[in-house]
């Protein structure tokens, strides 16, 4: 890795206030990837200077390891991942996590910042010889992603000057009896338009209604979702009594019968050849049309599996769904790569938007993004709006729309129902 490169990676590192352990607790992130690699151990370790920080460990010790003597290094400065199905010779005896026997498996992925920087890995290892697979790279790699985000949450909160609880750990087969339970629930949060200040679209964002510990964000249980295979049934789920929720709010009235639901879909549903297809069918159950739904994706999600994820959301804006591209402007999105896709939307991330009022770099990049879309076309959803200057500014840079702590919390079906009755009435 040059040396430029290296100091910004470095100076990446410091900006989430992680090391020393100070930030959200990811050893069932780590468990998680052991028993899905089916390996003895695995850790999450962040590269400094001069050694691995090992942050949160499963089955091996909490001991930080020299740069040179590294083997999860090499993913770090390369970006790729490494693995090692049979070392031979096993690990150097003196390695800190060969001290509880030898490591004959090895494998680790990157963990990479919204910048495009790998700041450490998520990694597995074993005491004898082992076949790892691309499944297991692409378990590996969804853990990953699961660790950064709640990594970038805990830099938003830092930020915010609020910290984040620590997740619990969560066994796949408590998620599968909380789905056949109806815990895990759609909450709505609107998305308005910023002329008239109504609610146009409704996102439905998944909660956990847990029985015990509360209400619970998706940081706490979506890795497990997602690493598990339980991610098509749980979005099928979430997205079915959202649409259920549609029904009832647009009979609320004139002012609601246009409101559209939003919802997300992950890379694993995106890749599935029926997706479109079971998508018509539930709006057509519940006699919506199909101009009552809007689909997000990421760029990650359509460019997972370009093929399937391309013809998937034509088929959808085929039938006259909307598409939206969720969190533009995250990490190196190029919008001309993403003009391949059938987009009527794009959302501006909040990193771009939470800070733009502070940032004149930051406004000026919006501003240009907000022209740029509108003369392609789409219409522009801001994220992130959280106090009323922000929804001013970006109103004069003639973005249509609007989502954000500023205009509402994501909220229960019967709240948010509640809220637009009032608004009805006024």
């Amino acid at each position: 890795m040059d040396l430029p490169r290296e100091l910004d990676r470095l100076e990446s590192l410091l900006t989430y206030g992680i090391l020393g352990g100070q930030g959200p607790d990811l050893t069932d992130i780590a468990e998680l990837a052991a028993q899905l690699c089916g390996t003895r151990s695995a850790a999450v370790g962040f590269l400094g200077e001069d050694e691995v920080e090992v942050y949160a460990t499963f089955g091996a010790p909490m001991r930080n390891i020299p740069r040179s003597m590294s083997v999860s290094a090499a993913a770090v400065e390369r970006g790729e991942p490494v693995v090692l199905p049979n070392i031979p010779g096993a690990l150097r005896p003196d390695h800190p996590f060969a001290q509880d026997g030898p490591v004959r498996a090895f494998a680790a992925v990157p963990l990479t910042g919204r910048d495009g920087l790998p700041l450490g890995v998520l990694a597995v290892h074993h005491t004898a010889p082992l076949e790892l697979t691309d499944r297991h790279l692409h378990a590996l790699r969804v853990l990953a992603d699961h660790i950064m985000n709640r990594l970038e949450l805990h830099r938003l909160d830092a930020w915010g000057g609020r910290t984040l609880g620590h997740a619990r750990p969560v066994e796949p087969t408590r998620i599968r009896r909380a789905l056949d339970a109806g815990e895990l629930v759609p909450y709505l949060q609107p998305i308005v338009d910023l002329r008239t200040g109504s609610t146009v679209a409704l996102e439905a964002l998944i909660r956990w209604q847990h029985p015990e510990h509360g209400l619970l964000p998706p940081g706490d249980f979506l890795p497990v979702v997602e690493a598990s295979g339980l991610m098509i049934p749980v979005g099928r789920q979430v997205r079915q009594r959202g649409m259920d929720a549609l029904t009832r709010i647009r009979r609320l009235g004139s002012s609601a019968a246009s409101i559209q639901l939003s919802i997300n879909i992950s890379p694993i549903e995106l890749a599935r050849p029926q997706l479109a297809a079971e998508l018509m069918a539930d709006l057509q159950e519940r006699a919506l049309g199909p101009d009552a739904l809007v689909v997000e994706v990421t760029e990650t999600a359509a460019f997972v599996d370009r093929e399937a994820a391309v013809t998937q959301l034509r088929a959808l804006d085929d039938a006259g769904v909307q598409i939206a591209l969720d969190d533009y402007g995250a990490g190196h999105s190029s919008l001309t790569r993403l003009l391949s896709l059938p987009l009527s939307v794009l959302k501006l991330d909040r990193a771009l938007t939470s800070r733009m009022l502070d940032d004149p770099r930051l406004e000026t990049v919006v501003g240009s993004t907000v022209a740029m879309a509108r003369d392609l076309g789409l219409h522009v959803i801001a994220e992130g709006v959280e106090v009323p200057q922000q929804a001013v500014r970006l109103l004069s840079m003639r973005c249509g729309y609007a989502q954000g702590w500023h205009f509402g919390h994501a909220d229960t079906i019967d709240n948010t129902m509640a809220a637009l009755r009032t608004l009805a009435r006024a």
